[in-house]
């Protein structure tokens, strides 16, 4: 990913020597009452804070909301609606992330968005949110952690609630919440900064821009105010110490490598000298990877589908229809091979009333046989699937001991025993069972497991996937289970033991559920990797469901998952942030060689003779430049010649493989030009670095 600095017309001083606020978590706070100036409806709230720990009391920002305790807010929960509801607010959350909220206008519903990443007690850290008018974003020290869409909901801000730093207030000025440590640079815009435009300013104090309509840097040093350099809205400070300056140190990413040469898809390169130029937002030395392998042939996009609650297609309650449902698995068929549809994961409640009406069943079975026709789908065991049982196929609902007699008699055992794809189940039923395939010229396992909320990791169910996932480690994993997240994007109780349970296995990339009517995507990173986690259902948004379902359509020569959302009853599609995005994903099977680093400054270009090509073959490449955080560069690639000359020719002589550049350098120059000194690697690769005077 690139990223530019975007200029807003600010005007900026350097943040050095001044003060910041100190909290103690007691009764401290900033209090700038009711400020109808403040209230907004699109905005970014960013600010610096050092966070020591939790404080007395955390703020609640209201039914379906959140408790955190607050950073820089305008409300909190109170009983009433309209202009007494809460306009926004950022803090962090009883878990140790960044978390926001508001409630919106016309219902005053709460629209609450959590970060993924731990906040780190005892440092400074910068963080900031953003809401456009139909999506969060959580920013944490200038990059981003987590977006999430609200469908376009309108934050309250007419509210009469009042505005503080370190606490959140009600209409009536009362404090809820506190927060402990330091805080600096506060800072609230009309706009929704993008990340380069957060970037740009991350490691300054502004005393005014397009768009600020109010910055507080706590640089008085002294006094019971602090003042607003924007709108004049100043804070009275309630106990709140001067300490320190914030350290304004945050390290941004290097801007992605910008290919020099040869060019992309060049042929007949007989001199293969590999040379990018790079650059970073600090200036930073940068240590610049370069990776490379013989062309691979892009392997085909293929495609997932993902079926949610289905169960008033089969009851016929709320206007659902079987119709719907055999729409959907119609849709499948005729869709197989323009989509390359691969795998159809059902999330659950697949029926309605558990073990109580048979006819049910009996609709869900005719909807479902359609997959596995060999005629229509030109395969012996038809498409492959796989359901998560969910509280409605339970009985009674919800109860994991319960009984499953009809989910078994019709999709058990019996049904997948010898198809191809079918992996097998645990215990003597088909509740848990794991599915295998394969596209793209990659290996998957989709584990489905029953809706169980008080489930425990040392469960032998649990227990027995995490086997699974030791001993399918050479296959991409995907766990489905019917709740797993809840609306605001949290874990469930289940979804929460599935990932701290699972987390560590590194071929585990996604998770899909169902169960709450809305859409939401958590995105979690542990030790490395990233687990994306889905919830999709419609079932409450009319017509039973009205036979949306959700595309996932996975393309390995993009490196990215399209996800979209349909309804092949409808022929209608959803087309928000939420219900169609991309989300980037490592599809490589054939793995590039690390061929060599080199240390240059920022603005310089870094050089590789790669050595030992064969002739007329093609080759692809790319580079890594880190300065404690990488940027990838895209990947290129080149054909060589009918003949290849000597690339340390090209570098005035030099044997070295590795070399870096200065901007200004020509490759045929002398290999002291510009300052530029040869030092030996310990791999036994020659590298020049420009010396400083």
């Amino acid at each position: 990913m690139s990223f530019f600095p975007v200029f807003l017309a600010v005007f900026a001083t350097a943040a050095l020597g001044g003060t910041s606020l100190h909290f103690d978590g007691v009764d401290d706070h900033v209090a700038m009452g009711e400020a109808a100036g403040l209230g907004a409806e699109i905005f970014t709230v960013e600010c610096w804070f050092r966070w020591d720990g939790e404080g007395n009391d955390a703020a609640s920002s209201g039914t379906g909301g959140v408790d955190f305790y607050p950073l820089v807010g305008k409300g909190r929960g109170e009983s009433d609606d309209g202009p007494e509801d809460m306009n926004y607010g950022l803090g962090i959350g009883l878990d140790g992330v960044l978390v926001a909220d508001f409630e919106d206008y016309d219902s005053g519903d709460n629209h609450p968005v959590h970060g993924v990443t731990d906040v780190r007690d005892g440092l400074w850290h910068h963080g900031a949110v953003t809401y456009d008018g139909q999506k969060w974003a959580i920013y944490l020290d200038g990059l981003l952690d987590v977006e999430l869409s609200t469908d376009g909901a309108q934050p309250r801000y007419d509210s009469e609630q009042h505005f503080a730093v370190g606490t959140a207030m009600n209409t009536n000025g009362t404090a809820d919440g506190r927060f402990r440590g330091a805080i600096d640079e506060v800072r609230l815009w009309s706009v929704a900064l993008s990340q380069a435009e957060i970037q740009a300013n991350v490691n300054q104090a502004l005393t005014s821009g397009n768009g600020l309509l109010a910055r507080w840097g706590f640089d008085e040093g002294l006094g019971a105010v602090a003042n607003d350099s924007v709108g004049g809205i100043d804070g009275e400070i309630d106990g709140a110490a001067w300490v320190a300056d914030a350290p304004f140190n945050v390290n941004l990413p290097p801007f992605a490598p910008s290919l020099v040469q040869p060019l992309d898809e060049a042929e007949e390169v007989t001199t293969p000298l590999l040379s990018v130029e790079v650059d970073d937002p600090e200036g930073d030395m940068l240590e610049v990877t370069f990776y490379g392998r013989l062309y691979t042939e892009p392997k085909p996009d293929f495609t997932i589908i993902a079926l949610p609650d289905s169960q008033y297609y089969c009851s016929h309650r709320y206007d659902g229809e079987s119709e719907m449902f055999y729409a959907q698995t119609n849709w499948i068929v005729e869709q197989q091979d323009a989509l390359n549809i691969v795998y159809v994961a059902h999330e659950g409640d697949l029926v309605d009333r558990g073990d109580s009406y048979e006819s049910e069943w009996v609709i869900a079975d005719e909807a479902m046989s359609i997959l596995e026709d060999p005629k229509t789908t030109g395969l012996a065991d038809g498409i492959p699937y796989g359901i998560a049982p969910g509280n409605h196929d339970q009985s009674p609902n919800g109860d994991p001991e319960g009984t499953t007699d009809y989910f078994n008699e019709y999709f058990g055992v019996d049904r997948f025993e010898g198809r191809q794809y079918y992996g097998g189940s645990y215990g003597s039923n088909n509740d848990n069972h794991y599915m295998l395939f394969s596209a793209g010229g990659l290996d998957f396992i989709a584990i489905d497991l029953e809706y169980d909320q008080g489930q425990q990791a040392d469960d032998e169910v649990m227990v027995w996937a995490d086997e699974l996932l030791d001993d399918y480690s050479n296959r991409r994993a995907i766990i489905v289970a019917h709740h797993l997240l809840e609306l605001d994007g949290s874990f469930s109780d289940q979804g929460k033991v599935v990932y701290e349970a699972f987390k560590h296995h590194p071929n585990l990339f996604m998770t899909l559920c169902g169960h709450l009517t809305g859409e939401e995507l958590r995105v979690d990173t542990y030790d490395g990797n990233t687990i994306y986690s889905m919830m999709a259902d419609y079932q409450f948004d009319g017509d039973g469901g009205a036979g949306w379902l959700r595309v996932l359509e996975f393309s390995p020569s993009l490196g990215q998952i399209h996800v979209w959302t349909y309804s092949p009853w409808l022929d209608e599609y959803q087309t928000d942030g939420a219900s169609d995005f991309y989300l980037p994903y490592d599809m490589e099977t054939a793995p590039y060689t690390e061929l060599g680093k080199v240390e240059v400054a920022a603005g310089e270009v870094a050089t590789f003779a790669w050595e030992g090509l064969e002739l007329q073959t093609r080759y692809q490449w790319y580079v890594q430049a880190d300065d404690g955080l990488v940027t990838k560069s895209d990947v290129w690639s080149f054909t060589t010649g009918t003949t290849l000359d000597d690339p340390g020719a090209n570098n005035g002589g030099n044997s070295g493989r590795v070399v870096a550049i200065a901007k200004d350098c020509q490759c045929g120059s002398s290999s002291t030009s510009g300052g530029l000194s040869l030092v030996l690697l310990s791999l036994g690769l020659f590298a020049a670095r420009r010396l400083r005077a």
